[in-house]
């Protein structure tokens, strides 16, 4: 009996019930995946050379793309739940409306977060490659023109030269990353535009719900108020009607009390 309760329930909620769960998940996975690229992001600054380093990025690198797409993914569930709540109309609507906007606002905030983070990873990104392009100049001018395999370039040891490279690959490791890091603010910053938009849409949407039903409970008072005078009018027409008639059978006795008394003299 149970089951076939919860089975009816199921079926009688509204599906965009479920989307709306759906974002919430999201929103956890977000928050999570945030406090891991900011562990990653702390490793990986505080790192300049080691086997990891790859890796490390490549996983930075993925985990940044994936909370992106779950925002995009949440957004556009937002919008189906807006537009199915708008169909349904009535109650669900301002009910659907309203946890759309509180989803939505949740989702601009992370993105606020989020786009912080990674402007302050970009920055240090950027201070550590400046590092890099001091000592790197620094080498690169006192090494301009040597061959370092030749002998003119004999007196360096293999740990040096191996040293002038890895700084060399770091500093265009680090180009790469700037550039990635950009393009995910950029686009945060489109996501957070079009969640604004949203948040603003569902405010209005809420403001005419609620002013339509104002309309209603202002106008189902105007018609209760006309019914109520109605019935009263209807309730005082009644005794002028007796009164009507016994006037008039009073006015017809009086005649034939009168024709009576001609008729007897």
């Amino acid at each position: 009996m149970t089951n076939l309760n919860n089975n009816n329930t199921k079926q009688k909620q509204p599906t965009w019930v479920v989307d709306v769960d759906q974002v919430k998940l999201i929103l956890q996975d977000i928050r999570r995946l945030m406090e891991d690229l900011r562990s990653l992001h702390a490793s990986r600054v505080g790192s300049v050379f080691g086997k990891d380093l790859d890796d490390m990025e490549i996983r930075i690198e993925t985990m940044t793309r994936d909370v992106t797409d779950k925002f995009r993914r949440a957004e556009r569930i937002l919008k189906q739940v807006g537009t199915a709540t708008r169909r349904a109309g009535g109650e669900e609507a301002a009910i659907g409306a309203n946890i759309q906007r509180s989803l939505a606002k949740q989702l601009q905030e992370l993105s606020v977060d989020f786009r912080q983070s990674q402007r302050k990873y970009l920055a240090e990104v950027r201070a550590q490659k400046s590092g890099f392009d001091i000592t790197g100049a620094t080498s690169n001018d006192h090494f301009a023109g040597i061959d370092l395999s030749t002998e003119e370039g004999g007196f360096f040891t293999t740990q040096q030269v191996q040293v002038v490279d890895d700084l060399q690959e770091a500093i265009g490791s680090r180009d790469q990353e700037i550039s990635k890091i950009a393009q995910s603010i950029e686009e945060l910053g489109t996501i957070f535009k079009e969640l604004a938009v949203l948040v603003i849409d569902q405010g209005t949407i809420l403001d005419r719900i609620d002013y339509n039903m104002e309309a209603v409970v202002e106008s189902t008072k105007t018609g209760v108020t006309q019914l109520e005078r109605a019935e009263k009018a209807q309730k005082n027409a009644r005794p002028m009607k007796c009164i009507f008639c016994l006037v008039i059978t009073i006015f017809i006795l009086l005649v034939i009390l009168v024709l009576k008394q001609k008729y007897l003299k």
